[in-house]
């Protein structure tokens, strides 16, 4: 698939990927993608493809239990709350 940059707004379908339909996946099946850089929004399934795309969005994991907030963040986050 071939579509417009969601990102930088290039003119031309720069912002290419793969995808599928996965209304029932098991759990193991839906790890062995993501380990190999599928992406999920919903029910529909992609891989871009980062050689050929003008942004590549790179996969970063943290564990929730790992996450320590920033002075900044802690800042933002009372503020919500009030």
């Amino acid at each position: 698939r071939r579509t417009t940059c969601g990102y930088c707004r290039s003119t031309g379908p720069t912002s290419i990927s793969h995808g599928l339909w996965a209304n029932s996946l098991k759990a193991d099946d839906y790890q062995a993608l993501l380990d190999r850089g599928w992406r999920r929004s919903g029910s529909f399934l992609y891989k871009p493809e980062m050689e050929r795309t003008c942004c590549p969005a790179y996969t970063i994991r943290l564990k929730a239990s790992d996450f320590i907030c920033s002075k900044e963040q802690d800042r933002v986050l009372k503020r919500m709350q009030r």
